[in-house]
């Protein structure tokens, strides 16, 4: 019987034949990421001293309440502003894969999307993706993979031959690099594994 699969809701669930599933990224979320303690104070220290010529009548308390909630709201809009970069770098690589584009107009991108599908090109040239003699295949795209067994899924960017050799691939745009991105790549090829050995997959 083929299994049903829903994406992930909003609540950080895939729904497998009707089962919660928790996503992969939801369930990493919960690790200590040191870096990002320190972007936190960074982008509260910069809300601080913007605000410093409005804050001389304010009482300590009041200073701080203040400026905490200015920190917090110049960390979501830097945390949305990223994920439109990531969203729109992926879709970006996602085009120049399927078309096999050598080149594309990065005037209409944003200005770390340009950086991201620079680097993305450098990585397709040092795999020779665009050489002809050489093999370069795409097995699965954007596809969910989940284990039965731990009760865990999530949607994976690309399987891939490049230069004879098969790559699992879950683009990231940040600068940062966490035990979280390993961790969710062997997630990812534990979960391949296990449908592989129930006949899911091939």
């Amino acid at each position: 019987m083929k299994t049903k699969v829903v994406a992930r809701n909003k609540d950080g669930f895939y729904l497998i034949d009707n089962k919660k599933f928790i996503s992969v990224t939801t369930g990493l979320g919960i690790l200590n990421k040191p870096f990002m303690g320190a972007w936190y104070a960074k982008e509260t220290a910069k809300a601080a001293w913007d605000f410093r010529a409005e804050a001389e009548c304010l009482n300590q308390e009041d200073y701080i309440k203040e400026v905490s909630s200015r920190g917090r709201q110049a960390c979501a809009i830097s945390l949305s502003e990223a994920q439109e970069v990531g969203t729109e770098s992926h879709n970006m690589f996602d085009f120049i894969i399927t078309n096999r584009v050598t080149s594309v107009d990065l005037t209409p991108l944003k200005e770390q999307s340009r950086v991201a599908v620079s680097n993305f090109y450098r990585f397709l040239d040092l795999n020779k993706f665009f050489n002809p003699d050489l093999k370069s295949e795409t097995i699965l795209a954007e596809s969910v993979v989940y284990s039965k067994k731990h009760k865990f899924a999530g949607t994976l960017d690309r399987i891939m031959f490049l230069q004879n050799t098969l790559y699992l691939i879950d683009w990231k745009t940040s600068k940062q690099f966490s035990d979280e991105n390993e961790l969710l790549l062997n997630a990812y090829y534990y979960a391949l594994t296990e449908m592989k050995e129930s006949g899911i997959i091939n």
